[in-house]
């Protein structure tokens, strides 16, 4: 088998915007400072999860 495909770009830079047109580093500092909120999942267009964060979380907390 050939193995004549070309993987595209990587940045090692983490604010820069990653597959989904999101940085990873802001994400990262969403979920360090507004974790408990879910920030995070709703920045990085997850509302599922983010919706499972909010319904969860009170129960984690206890």
């Amino acid at each position: 088998m050939e193995q004549n495909q070309q993987c595209p770009p990587q940045s090692n830079d983490v604010f820069s915007p990653g597959p989904s047109g999101k940085s990873r580093g802001v994400a990262a500092l969403l979920a360090i400072f507004l974790g408990s909120l879910g920030i995070q999942y709703f920045y990085l267009g997850k509302n599922n999860d983010s919706v499972k964060f909010e319904v969860v979380q009170p129960w984690l907390s206890r």
